[in-house]
């Protein structure tokens, strides 16, 4: 194993394992397969069940299935629009449209990516607030397999509101296994702020991609 390889993935461990023993909170999992599609070169689809669990309780939480499609205007360029419909169990449902304008670049072995989020919710059976999201993120590109990774993920809420309501900070990595199989592998530190402060979330997300 490359000792950089090693070295990193230790470090990645020893975080995640001190975020279990030092936090009372519970820790949530997001756990997702991805099929992805590329269409022709411009456009591409995707399909990614998300199910969450309270790990701290061995408790099922719910699942969400995402739905996409992509549109890529150059190497810098992109845009997204994404449904997510929230299954709740014994409760009222959920419904959302993301619409994300994303640029990212490459210095030397960094790569920096932001996304500009326009969050809507559909006030169906509940109601939700709607945001203004930005997301930056950092990797660093170790090997042409292994990318650690650190960013942040804030929400700004509109409805009237126009306050920050919490912040994700998040690191974890990616690898690739061949051109076609991919993991993710986040944690997210979801601290709320103004109304919802001293609010905290432990998040675990895990992604397996697959390309079509």
């Amino acid at each position: 194993m490359d000792k950089r390889f090693r070295d990193i993935a230790v470090l990645v461990f020893v975080f995640i394992g001190f975020q279990f023993t030092s936090f009372s909170q519970d820790f949530i999992s997001w756990s997702s397969p991805q099929l992805v599609h590329k269409i022709d070169k411009e456009f591409s689809v995707f399909l990614k069940p998300i199910v969450r669990h309270n790990l701290s309780q061995s408790r099922y939480l719910n699942w969400s299935p995402d739905y996409a499609i992509s549109i890529t205007a150059d190497k810098n360029w992109s845009m997204t629009l994404l449904g997510r419909t929230w299954i709740i169990p014994n409760g009222p449902n959920r419904q959302f449209i993301f619409m994300d304008i994303k640029h990212k670049f490459s210095r030397a072995k960094f790569g920096i990516a932001n996304i500009l989020r326009v969050h809507h919710a559909f006030d169906i059976e509940r109601v939700d607030a709607d945001f203004l999201r930005w997301q930056p993120t950092i990797k660093y590109n170790l090997s042409s397999k292994f990318k650690p990774l650190i960013g942040a993920h804030v929400f700004y809420e509109l409805n009237g509101i126009r306050e920050i309501n919490r912040v994700r900070y998040n690191a974890g990595f990616t690898f690739d296994f061949s051109k076609h199989l991919g993991l993710g592998f986040q944690y997210w530190r979801e601290v709320f702020y103004n109304r919802g402060a001293g609010n905290l979330n432990n998040i675990l997300v895990t992604n397996l991609a697959y390309k079509i």
